[in-house]
């Protein structure tokens, strides 16, 4: 695993961390500009996910389909 993927799974967690304070009621501003940062952070990394995703397939896929 490298050091990005680490990090993408501690942001994660401390994602799902956020919600608590919403969860438990407690209401605050500052909790929801928490919760937009964060969203906004998990969108980017899902993103970046799906762009190693699609290099790994592309990376793997037979060059010519025919000399097989």
């Amino acid at each position: 695993m490298t050091k990005r993927e680490l990090a993408e799974r501690l942001f994660t967690l401390l994602a799902i961390a956020s919600l608590w304070p919403t969860i438990l009621g407690w209401t605050h501003p500052i909790y929801k500009v928490i919760l937009i940062v964060v969203l906004a952070i998990l969108c980017l990394l899902l993103v970046n996910r799906f762009r190693r995703i699609n290099q790994v397939f592309h990376d793997h896929r037979p060059k010519d389909r025919n000399s097989a």
